[in-house]
């Protein structure tokens, strides 16, 4: 994964969520018999889906949680 910071990570996904909301307010329109669509929704969530789980991931490394879980076997 590349590096970002906790601030540009929170940007990108404030720009994903913003992106996402216009696509959902005018996915597709129409001029004459043309059909045309402004972005695909779905390529869209996914990377909000990514810059979410970025965000989360620098998140927890700020406030110094970290995901790794000891077993001890009994």
């Amino acid at each position: 994964m590349a590096s970002y910071s906790l601030d540009t990570a929170r940007d990108m996904l404030a720009r994903y969520i913003a992106a996402e909301q216009a696509i959902l307010s005018n996915q597709e329109y129409q001029i004459a018999d043309r059909r045309l669509k402004r972005a695909d929704l779905a390529e869209v969530a996914g990377q909000r889906e990514k810059w979410a789980g970025i965000v989360a991931s620098l998140e927890r490394s700020a406030s110094g949680r970290s995901r790794t879980r000891y077993v001890v076997p009994g």
